[in-house]
């Protein structure tokens, strides 16, 4: 996955890769995505209302179900 800010491009490869160089782990990245994006009528952010509700359902919360739920919201609405 390619995450561009405009900055700096990001990739992020599976599992340990991020370890020999210090980078961020999965529970950092959770968190900093849910943090970050479009915010709802609330103030809080629509990744975090996706988070709560992956919760709620006993999903296992991490950034890939998180983005993996955004994909799906995109790919139905396109149609």
């Amino acid at each position: 996955m390619l995450i561009n800010n405009n900055k700096r491009n990001v990739f992020l490869f599976g599992a340990d890769a991020v370890f020999d160089w210090n980078g961020p782990t999965t529970k950092e990245l959770t968190k900093k995505l849910i943090k970050i994006g479009f915010k709802a009528s609330n103030g809080k952010t629509i990744t975090y209302h996706i988070a709560k509700t992956l919760n709620k359902l006993d999903y296992e919360l991490n950034f890939e179900t998180i983005l993996s739920v955004i994909e799906e919201l995109i790919v139905y609405y396109s149609y």
